[in-house]
């Protein structure tokens, strides 16, 4: 690596690019199986973007680094986009809302047992 040429060495944006990439990608996988963690990867995908086009701005042009994370961002928010329609689009079915009223009709039963059973 030529140490006067500092085009060659990644910034802490870019580097910060890449790990929020690979954070993105960790919890969007998560997020596929335990919904609540949903945000994260929207918020961790988000921010990589934006570090990898500050990461451009600084140096001139896209760094290694700032390109993984903004490609695995990208992915990533992709992979939730295309859940999020067809959850939507499934719950708008008369299926998805049978699905939705027997979940609340159980919610319904565990609460009066609770309350039932609490005395409330």
């Amino acid at each position: 690596m030529d140490l006067q040429n500092n085009t060659d060495i990644p910034n802490g944006f870019a580097k910060t690019s890449r790990i929020l990439g690979f954070l993105a990608v960790g919890t969007g996988l998560a997020s596929a199986i335990l919904p609540f963690f949903a945000p994260l990867p929207l918020m961790f995908g988000m921010l990589s973007l934006v570090f990898g086009i500050v990461s451009k701005k600084q140096v001139g042009h896209f760094q290694n680094y700032a390109i993984t994370g903004m490609v695995c961002s990208g992915v990533t928010l992709s992979f939730l986009f295309i859940v999020a329609t067809f959850l939507i689009l499934f719950f708008n079915t008369a299926g998805g809302q049978q699905i939705i009223a027997e979940y609340i009709e159980q919610y319904n039963k565990m609460l009066e047992a609770y309350n039932e059973f609490y005395g409330y």
